[in-house]
């Protein structure tokens, strides 16, 4: 379906993904957001890699997902979860951003080192297994 079509149809719409040259990619999110303005729509624009462009309902981020599973747990469990997450291109932004502890490891792009509070070794360096190191030493 042509995204304007999409656009103002009455389909629910989760997840989109193109993939093109990345001039075209923004070129294509610029279009996008200014569709926004005409449509009575809210969608969440993030670059998943260079070439890609992810597109999903703004209530179903990764940030707000992550957030919202926590809120859940917290209720249903009656414990006060802390949220930790990594991540390290802009897709994940949301995520360190909505996350009490955002990590990125040391190759992730600039954008979401700084978004994050922690830091770890590059992802072919073990990125998780230092974030769990990290959080048993510093948080437990």
């Amino acid at each position: 379906m042509p995204f304007r079509e999409l656009a103002f149809s009455n389909e629910d719409v989760y997840k989109c993904v193109i993939v093109h040259e990345p001039a075209i990619v923004d070129d294509v999110r610029k279009i996008g957001e200014s569709f926004e303005k005409d449509v009575n729509r809210e969608f969440f624009y993030t670059k998943s890699y260079p070439r890609g462009l992810e597109i999903v309902n703004s209530n179903a981020s990764k940030g707000k997902t992550a957030l919202n599973l926590k809120e859940y747990l917290t209720v249903r469990e009656n414990i006060k979860y802390k949220l930790f997450a990594i991540g390290d291109y802009n897709n994940d932004i949301d995520l360190i951003t909505f996350a009490d502890y955002g990590a990125a490891p040391a190759n992730a792009l600039d954008d979401v080192k700084k978004a994050a509070k922690i830091h770890t070794v590059s992802c072919g360096d073990g990125a998780v297994a230092d974030l769990i190191r990290i959080i048993e030493k510093e948080y437990l």
